[in-house]
């Protein structure tokens, strides 16, 4: 698998580690429109799983943190742009 070497270059503002942390949160508004399949498990819990489709062979898993989901910012902005980038993604809802 080759190496991907990071292009990103963030602007003088974005360059404070704590501000690019809050930054999204605060100043983007990520829409997507997932489409949700409920998968039934075994011993009858279920896990949520929001799909967003740009017809790709290729499919990203995003996985929220302790207290996230599927409409936590971060994974808004994952599922986002890496649509716009061409990939599948799909966010799980433990």
């Amino acid at each position: 698998m080759p190496i991907i070497e990071s292009t990103y270059k963030p602007e003088q503002l974005l360059k404070n580690a704590h501000f690019n942390t809050v930054f999204r949160t605060f100043f983007t508004k990520n829409n997507v429109n997932y489409t949700r399949k409920r998968l039934e498990l075994n011993d009858g819990d279920f896990m949520d799983l929001d799909f967003v489709f740009s017809n790709s062979d290729t499919i990203v898993i995003a996985l929220h943190g302790l207290e996230g989901s599927s409409t936590s910012k971060y994974i808004l902005a994952a599922a986002s742009e890496l649509n716009k980038a061409g990939y599948d993604t799909v966010s799980f809802n433990l």
